[in-house]
């Protein structure tokens, strides 16, 4: 299993908060290793805009549109990579914690697994173990802070990519039908700042977050 812990590299926050992520896997014996995170200094507007992507779903009170723009694409680039490998991605945001045994699966099922704590609003509790996903009442992830994803999973995440939409939303059971889930959950979001989120969606994850404003690429 490779193990990748998104950060962005020139805001010192998020640096530091990967590296708490870094070290609570070393506690269960995950390597995690850094993912430089896509941001707004990389004019992602334009990038979605060669891919055929849309970007209109990202229009919203809770989220910064080119912060959450950035988010979809640093996740997708994990997902892009797994796809041309053989083997499990255990995909972690920089503030991310592990505090529990990570789950064995099968590489060579298709694979999207959730094994975080939601971050946000109301969720159901599953059964013990592995499987369907269905801790996020409105069926999505409620945060993308820690899932399992295999070649064949992350492949038919990056074929729906044109019909992008805040990430962690993007993951649901209507598009994914097979999504799965684990528990008790292994990974749980500590976060005391955010870099996509407004004042509304800082409210909404029930937390003291303070929102830090992300560079705007270079002639914005």
């Amino acid at each position: 299993m490779r193990t990748h812990c998104i950060q962005i590299n020139h805001i010192p926050e998020s640096v530091e908060a990967a590296k708490k992520c870094i070290a609570s896997g070393s506690v269960f014996g995950v390597d995690v290793q850094p993912w430089s995170a896509k941001t707004p200094q990389d004019d992602p507007e334009a990038h979605f805009i060669s891919r055929g992507w849309r970007t209109d779903k990202f229009v919203n009170k809770w989220s910064n549109f080119e912060p959450c723009l950035a988010t979809f694409w640093s996740h997708y680039s994990l997902w892009e990579a797994c796809s041309k490998q053989d083997d499990m991605f255990l995909i972690l945001e920089h503030d991310s914690i592990i505090h529990g045994p990570i789950p064995d699966m099968d590489q060579n099922e298709r694979i999207v697994c959730n094994v975080s704590k939601p971050s946000f609003g109301k969720f159901h509790f599953p059964s013990k173990g592995i499987g369907k996903f269905r801790s996020g009442p409105q069926g999505f992830f409620k945060g993308l802070h820690g899932y399992l994803i295999s070649p064949s999973g992350a492949k038919a995440l990056t074929l729906e990519a044109h019909n992008a939409e805040p990430a962690d939303v993007y993951v649901n059971l209507v598009r994914f039908p097979w999504l799965q889930e684990t528990y008790p959950w292994s990974v749980e979001a500590r976060s005391d700042f955010s870099t996509i989120q407004k004042e509304a969606g800082c409210v909404a994850h029930h937390q003291k977050v303070t929102p830090l404003v992300m560079a705007d690429p270079p002639g914005r």
